[in-house]
């Protein structure tokens, strides 16, 4: 997240450069806020209909959007929740990518830190949520009827549920390691 982050940094303060309309960056890490003005003289905020419509067009491209500050003119942007990063790498069908993914995220950790002792408690958690995520059952909805998008839409619900849970689940079962 620390590189991520210094790179999402940097590609938004070169936009902020490039951009009038955005007055200010903050943030840290993969969360990030982009002061939106209408005028660069008076620093007057953007609307909130124009702040609506580009959060919105953010929106599309897969960013989670939302706004904040006193006159609703920050733009807060970050990456999307874990159910859109297992359903964007298709886990469900190909569980192998998520498992390439921590490998490779855990190698850049250790050295990134130099520690090869620490378990890598992150990708611990990422697998088996994904079998968690693979596992709920379809066919009980098949059974009440559900077909098509309402299919899916109650699939998706039942997927995000059961991560929830499984959070909860992980968080009761971890002991950090003792320093």
């Amino acid at each position: 997240a620390r590189d991520t982050g210094a790179y999402l940094e940097a590609g938004l303060r070169d936009l902020a450069a490039r951009h009038a309309l955005i007055g200010d960056v903050q943030g840290c890490g993969l969360f990030w806020g982009l002061d939106m003005i209408a005028d660069s003289d008076s620093r007057r905020p953007l609307s909130r209909t124009a702040m609506r419509h580009l959060g919105s067009l953010i929106a599309e491209q897969g960013v989670i959007t939302g706004t904040s500050g006193r006159y609703g003119q920050v733009l807060k942007l970050r990456p999307p929740e874990v159910w859109e990063l297992l359903h964007n790498l298709d886990v469900l069908r190909r569980p192998r990518r998520l498992k390439f993914l921590v490998d490779a995220c855990e190698a850049d950790a250790r050295v990134c830190t130099a520690d090869y002792k620490t378990p890598y408690i992150q990708g611990a958690f990422l697998l088996g949520l994904s079998d968690a995520v693979r596992d709920v059952d379809v066919a009980g909805l098949r059974e009440a009827g559900l077909t098509g998008p309402a299919l899916g839409r109650a699939l998706d619900d039942k997927r995000i549920k059961r991560i929830k849970e499984y959070k909860k689940e992980f968080l009761e079962k971890w002991q950090p390691p003792s320093l």
